[in-house]
């Protein structure tokens, strides 16, 4: 990471405990060096190879103490440290060599654990439908980060995600108010797990980097409308799902000259629902209610599993909704300066590209697929930054959101109603921002 790191700060604040728990943990990579290593020696240095820097090869954590007020850092020799440049050496007697401090592995993890008090009135009910609860999980992420050179970067990580619980509600109104069991009354978190393998690279002095990954992602317990038991007539939400995404990400950034500069995105992630997944809150699609399931007319048209006595749509092998597997971008940016004034034109246009996607976890409604353009102009002056900027520059008339409601009519009516949301249209503006401070 081309790193130094200084701490400071009064006596007995845990600096040198803290550097001895780094080296005990780094084992027979890390280092405790003398500070004169790194200090400006000035004229009456050889400046030949060095048996204090000898002593640095392979190692992954060097930690030293203070140094005598008034002495100077070796900028050159810690700038060299710290990039990756070649360093000479040698030990005492013996010949010398040249080392690099490359191929470093860092490896860390982070565990949490939350607790969320949350609770939940129905107004319509009344204090009496009032619902509290704990709901408590736990996370972490684990990483392992290679650095071949200074330039090329290999990592894995492993994550667990959740999305939390939340309340069903005491009773069922469409039921003439007859309670719900209690152990239906909240449903639990979603849990994720994802795993990454990723490069990370640089190339031409810097100026063009990749970023490539590949991540597979496993949900369980994924929360979705289920038939209640009888006699209860609205559906309960409940962990009944399982789920997997796994796909590629890539991220190319270029600076052709010290003022242009062009770049993309672009990511491929099917997503699908595992087998056995149902999702009775959609039985309204199928032309069925949540008491009788499916129809037997209607299960031609909707794929279907008998789950406690009535059909119930499946979604096994469904893409999960409003998860487009494709998404893409480009951009490029021109930078230049006014003449000889302090003034500086910069002129940048980026497109985006998001493939159809599900409405629902049925396959019958689809958010169809759009191509977006944005562009902006602008001029700076130190902190002053005027910029005329358009959004959605070809005026795409896209959906953004897809929500389904009841119907308005009563049965036997089409259960159910799109109500469609349309993105923004072509917009223009200007902006002016002023940054105060340093």
């Amino acid at each position: 990471e081309q790193c130094l790191f200084l701490l400071w700060g009064a006596g007995r604040n845990g600096k040198s405990t803290f550097f001895e728990i780094l080296r005990r943990l780094a084992g027979d990579y890390g280092v405790q060096a003398d500070f004169d290593t790194f200090l400006d020696k000035g004229l009456g240095s050889s400046g030949g190879p060095r048996n204090d820097l000898a002593r640095l090869h392979g190692a992954r954590v060097v930690t030293t103490s203070e140094a005598a007020e008034g002495r100077r850092l070796n900028e050159s020799l810690v700038k060299s440290l710290t990039g990756g440049d070649t360093i000479a050496a040698r030990f005492l007697y013996k010949e010398a060599f040249e080392f690099r401090p490359t191929e470093q592995w860092t490896i860390g993890g982070e565990l949490r654990r939350d607790r969320e008090d949350r609770e939940r009135t129905n107004t319509v009910v009344g204090p009496s439908s009032r619902q509290a609860a704990e709901f408590e999980y736990t996370t972490w992420r684990a990483h392992a980060d290679f650095a071949l050179t200074p330039t090329q970067q290999f990592y894995a990580s492993a994550a667990k995600g959740v999305i939390s619980g939340y309340f069903n509600g005491v009773v069922d109104n469409a039921a003439a108010g007859l309670p719900v069991p209690l152990e239906l009354q909240a449903y639990d978190p979603a849990e994720n797990i994802t795993y990454e393998l990723g490069w990370k690279a640089a190339w031409l002095d810097r100026r063009l980097t990749t970023d490539i990954a590949a991540f597979f992602i496993d949900y369980t317990g994924i929360q979705l409308p289920f038939v209640p038991p009888p006699p209860l007539v609205t559906n309960l939400v409940q962990n009944v799902g399982g789920a997997t995404a796994q796909g590629i990400e890539l991220s190319v950034n270029f600076a052709a000259t010290d003022r242009f500069q062009v770049g993309g995105t672009f990511s491929y992630t099917p997503t699908e629902f595992d087998d056995g997944t149902v999702d009775g809150g959609r039985v309204a699609e199928c032309g069925g209610t949540a008491t009788a399931g499916i129809p037997v007319a209607a299960r031609g048209f909707c794929r279907n599993l008998i789950v406690n006595g009535r059909a119930l749509p499946d979604v096994s092998g469904n893409a999960l909704p409003r998860s487009p597997n494709s998404l893409a971008s480009l951009y490029g940016s021109y930078e230049m300066p006014l003449g000889a004034t302090d003034w500086r034109f910069s002129i940048r246009g980026d497109a985006s590209y998001t493939s159809a996607t599900p409405a629902t976890t049925l396959d019958i409604s689809t958010i169809p697929s759009r191509t977006l353009f944005n562009a902006r102009i602008g001029l700076r002056k130190g902190p002053l930054d005027i910029a005329l900027w358009s959004r959605n520059l070809t005026d795409e008339n896209y959906v953004s959101a897809v929500i389904f409601q009841p119907p308005l009519t009563p049965p036997p009516s089409l259960g159910f109603l799109p109500n469609v949301s349309l993105g923004e249209r072509r917009t223009f503006g200007l902006t002016a921002t002023y940054s105060f401070g340093p």
